[in-house]
């Protein structure tokens, strides 16, 4: 294996990495594409963050919802891992304080 492995605390220096990820990883997925799948639309794994129901903040659409997890991560609210391997992410893993997902 020749891959450079880095896994990096999500912080807002890294917001455009996360963003990237969930804006483009899922592109060619026949199941997680944002595109085609109402069910992970423009989720960027902020659901947790957020006590609105589900059909209240899906009605926000994906650019909305994208501005608001952006906010969370600017302000050091959104918690996890970016995986990186030859420094291109290639994995999200959400993780915090148990209090901080609201909608669990």
């Amino acid at each position: 294996m020749d891959e450079n492995i880095a896994v990096k605390e999500l912080s807002p220096k890294l917001l455009d990495d996360y963003l990237a990820f969930f804006d483009n990883i899922y592109e060619s997925d026949p199941w997680l594409n944002f595109r085609d799948n109402p069910w992970w639309s423009g989720c960027y794994c902020g659901f947790f963050d957020d006590a609105r129901p589900e059909k209240e903040l899906n009605a926000l659409g994906p650019r909305e919802l994208r501005r608001l997890r952006s906010e969370r991560i600017l302000l050091g609210l959104a918690h996890g891992f970016l995986a990186y391997a030859d420094d291109k992410v290639v994995g999200w893993g959400n993780a915090g304080p148990r209090a901080s997902y609201v909608s669990l």
